[in-house]
């Protein structure tokens, strides 16, 4: 394995806030550098070191709640235009739910903050976004940033949602939505917003009953598409209603839903929810996951995860903690996916000891001092299930106020795919230790099937300990041989703040980790179909040496072509007018596209 290296970083980050200061107390190295003090909205100054790598401030919410989830993607990059967004709720409004966003045009040194883009009285919360970029383009001014999320109305009913775009500017154009979709108020808590090659943003979001306070049962899977005007939402485009049920000594049917977008086919995205289906072969949560190769025109559901086969049988066994001659009952939260160059699906998990005689480790150490709670990737390449161990866990979720300090694990890769980054924060501790004080970890993995080790990417630098609710961007910067992780951190007064009180967001800049080692002889290996024109009025040329068939919208085959030829021929005039779907059968997988028949 090849070792990740952090790049030096200055020698004293001092932040002021709310009475308290965070000092470093040994630099690594101390390069030269200018400080800049810049009044915050919370009545105090922060210190910023301006170097490389370094902080920067970013706009404050009016409290912890909308940034303390990591289900949501508040970060997002987009190398065409070199441009970071962070979204958040924006303090000093009319209202606590105002959404605002911050934004850097230069990979993330410089910023403009604190831009709004709801109505300063709406009551929007949790927010995510991402980056709508026109093909082609490379002025930033002519991008969008798309956001949305969970919406209150009244200051007290969940159930609704909102739906933003706005001009990437200081003075931004946007166009918004708050409501329902679905006609009653039953939609919430979008998450995994993502914006596919194709210029189309998904998101999942879970069915409410917000008179009962409980999960309906249905996840809704939601498009967007720019319309020239505006990015226009199908909500839900379609929905997902399989047998889910409540797992004994559980309270809720999910806990975890999200959505992954191939970085090369904007057709093809994965639908992802943590929870039991009647079937499962273990009583316990587990991700389930649901496909689309045509743009969510139809969905499957890929072959379930089982743990008590291989390879899960084996290799699980080296991590699980049960007794002999108990069954092996590994436990899934924090679920969080990304798609692959090859069209492989990765979520990142932890997975937490259990046997079926007992119940779960809730902890993260047995008695003995054993960890007992492990990040997993669950990896899908279309034929087969296998896992990518990350690390096993050092420490327990804090409390602080009335808010959980988790590690808010999050999986990401660079643009291409190429590359898988896995990021969390923890407390380096004795065993039993709490995470008071956490640090950012990050290890690398690539589709040649190496990997790097786990390293603690801030100890020793101005963000030691202090790195409290991190959010980290889904695609990250691709810099030749490393990658730098955009991610944000939430500057709270651990000693005797609240989470009432504002929460300052600080954005790391510069921390980079090497990549993988790659195989000289590695590709992508996505199998390679081309089918064109598309419209297409008279003939469909598909190429190819696989079996080809012809379906309509419902997935019915109308007609198959199982010749030798290297470019199949269609001739759709013979059909109506219509959108079909065109399958390839090759060795690689199954590959659908959508046509557009216009005779």
């Amino acid at each position: 394995m090849k070792k990740i290296f952090l790049l030096s970083l200055v020698a004293v980050f001092a932040l002021s806030l709310n009475a308290q200061t965070y000092t470093n107390l040994k630099a690594k190295k101390a390069p030269s550098q200018v400080n800049t003090t810049i009044d915050t909205e919370v009545g105090g100054t922060l210190t910023i070191p301006q170097r490389d790598p370094g902080f920067a401030l970013l706009g404050t919410a009016p409290n912890i709640y909308g940034i303390m989830l990591a289900g949501p993607h508040q970060l997002m990059y987009n190398s065409d235009i070199n441009t970071v967004i962070a979204v958040h709720r924006q303090n000093g409004q009319a209202a606590s739910g105002a959404l605002g966003f911050d934004y850097s045009t230069d990979g993330g040194i410089t910023w403009t903050n604190d831009i709004l883009i709801s109505e300063p009285t709406s009551l929007c919360r949790y927010p995510s976004a991402t980056i709508y970029n026109p093909e082609g383009n490379t002025d930033p001014a002519n991008a969008k940033v798309v956001a949305n999320g969970p919406l209150l109305v009244d200051g007290a009913s969940w159930g609704y949602t909102f739906e933003i775009d706005a001009t990437l500017s200081a003075t931004p154009t946007t166009n918004s939505f708050y409501g329902s979709n679905t006609g009653t108020n039953e939609d919430f808590h979008p998450y995994g917003l993502e914006m596919g090659p194709d210029g189309t943003a998904w998101s999942a979001s879970i069915n409410y009953n917000p008179t009962t306070e409980e999960y309906i049962g249905d996840i809704f899977i939601n498009k967007a598409e720019w319309n020239g005007t505006k990015m226009e939402w199908t909500s839900p485009l379609h929905t997902i209603s399989p047998d889910y049920y409540i797992p004994a000594g559980e309270d809720k049917l999910f806990n975890g839903w999200d959505v992954a977008v191939d970085p090369l086919d904007g057709d093809h995205v994965y639908a992802v929810v943590n929870c039991c289906v009647i079937g499962d072969t273990k009583d316990i949560p587990s991700p389930h996951v649901w496909e689309t190769t045509d743009g969510g025109t139809t969905w499957t559901e890929v072959v379930a995860l089982d743990f008590t086969a291989e390879p899960f049988a084996t290799e699980l066994d080296n991590y699980i903690i049960y007794n002999e001659g108990e069954e092996m009952k590994p436990y899934v939260v924090d679920v969080d996916a990304t798609v692959d160059a090859n069209g492989a699906l990765h979520i990142m998990t932890t997975t937490y000891s259990g046997a079926a005689d007992w119940g779960y480790i809730y902890g993260a150490f047995a008695d003995d001092g054993t960890p007992s709670q492990h990040y997993i990737d669950y990896m899908w390449n279309g034929t087969e299930w296998s896992m990518i161990y990350i690390k096993s866990l050092e420490c327990e979720d804090a409390t602080w106020a009335d808010v959980t300090i988790s590690a808010h694990p999050e999986i990401s890769r660079t643009e291409d795919g190429q590359n898988i980054i896995y990021s969390w924060s923890q407390t380096y501790q004795d065993a039993d230790s709490l995470n008071t004080a956490p640090n950012i970890w990050a290890k690398t993995w690539n589709i040649s099937g190496n990997e790097t080790e786990p390293l603690d990417l801030t100890t020793g630098t101005g963000a030691a300990g202090i790195c409290y609710f991190p959010q980290f961007s889904p695609v990250c910067i691709d810099n030749g041989a490393t990658i730098e992780i955009p991610m944000m951190i939430a500057a709270i007064d651990y000693a005797s703040g609240t989470d009432l009180d504002p929460a300052m967001n600080l954005y790391l800049s510069g921390y980079e980790v090497d990549k993988a080692a790659a195989n000289v002889n590695a590709t992508v290996t996505k199998p390679a179909v081309t089918i064109y024109p598309n419209p297409v009025a008279d003939i469909l040329y598909v190429s190819t040496g696989a079996n080809v068939e012809l379906c309509d919208i419902t997935g019915k085959v109308i007609v198959s072509v199982n010749n030798q030829d290297e470019v199949k021929q269609i001739q759709m005039s013979n059909y109506p007018a219509g959108t079909y779907i065109v399958k390839a059968y090759t060795n690689k997988g199954v590959v659908s596209k959508k046509v557009i028949n216009i005779k």
